[in-house]
């Protein structure tokens, strides 16, 4: 959706040249900004998530979180399809 996109161009507003969208599990990358974009390696799977915060803290670079709801759901599990699904255990 456009209003997740802006989420995360509203964190990189202020000038952080690294905004990074985990998955619901704080483990993967849902979604990367760069700028430039070859400012960070890029990583993928289980720990991206972690990875990319540590390249940026070793090139001293700001990376801000953006948590949103949208952007950090993965369809990686019988249960986010569940949940992709409304099947879920009465939540959401």
């Amino acid at each position: 959706e456009a209003e997740d996109v802006r989420a995360v161009l509203d964190e990189a507003a202020g000038g952080a040249p690294v905004v990074i969208a985990p998955d619901g599990a704080r483990s993967g990358t849902n979604a990367l900004l760069l700028r430039p974009p070859d400012a960070l390696p890029f990583h993928f799977g289980p720990d991206s998530f972690e990875a990319h915060l540590r390249a940026a803290r070793d090139r001293e670079a700001e990376a801000r979180v953006c948590e949103n709801q949208h952007l950090s759901f993965d369809l990686d599990t019988a249960g986010d399809l569940a949940k992709y699904r409304g099947e879920g255990t009465g939540g959401a």
